[in-house]
């Protein structure tokens, strides 16, 4: 779920910060489906880092010691890892397909695609922190409503109780000794 995501989320940001810079007008078919090739290899990439550095922090920083140092921890992580990455994926690309890095075209399809990419992991960081919330209020609720069902149950065992000591109390003798008792 979080490839197909994060690939509608690159090429929805990237449009939407260079919106007159329409450059699948000037590809072929076969240059598209390369392009939408790498971008479909280069989301599943993120996102494999992305789930490698949230299940790192779950591991040695959990949610539950200190969820603000986690989310800027989780912030700073991800935003690190996918620089990092999309340097080296972008070199990658870069001496697969031998382009000039001087290009000005060049340059600012890599800051674009930083940019994007900074964003789309943000965005990542955000629903993962997003689901663990969403993941403690459910757990919450669930706990919340175990001890409402208890509490009740154990109320009703005290009114069993209860009913319990007042009919040992009426026994039959003592019930006839107190209608002799009311007849006097």
């Amino acid at each position: 779920m979080l490839i197909p995501v994060q690939f509608i989320g690159f090429y929805l940001l990237a449009y939407l910060l260079r919106p007159g810079k329409a450059w699948y007008k000037s590809y072929t078919t076969e240059e598209i489906s390369l392009e939408v090739i790498n971008g479909l290899i280069f989301c599943f990439l993120l996102s494999e880092i992305s789930i490698l550095i949230i299940k790192f922090l779950d591991r040695h920083m959990p949610w539950q010691d200190d969820p603000l140092k986690r989310s800027v921890v989780q912030f700073g992580a991800m935003v690190t890892g996918t620089v990092i990455f999309s340097y080296c994926y972008i070199r990658l690309m870069v001496f697969v397909f031998e382009k000039s890095i001087a290009s000005e075209v060049y340059a600012n399809s890599l800051t674009s695609s930083f940019t994007v990419t900074v964003l789309v992991s943000l965005l990542t960081s955000a629903g993962q922190t997003v689901y663990y919330l969403l993941k403690q209020w459910r757990d919450a609720r669930e706990e919340t409503l175990d001890h409402i069902i208890k509490a009740e149950e154990l109320e009703r065992i005290a009114m069993e109780f209860e009913l319990q000591s007042l009919r040992m109390q009426l026994d039959p003798i003592s019930f006839l000794i107190v209608l002799v008792r009311c007849l006097h």
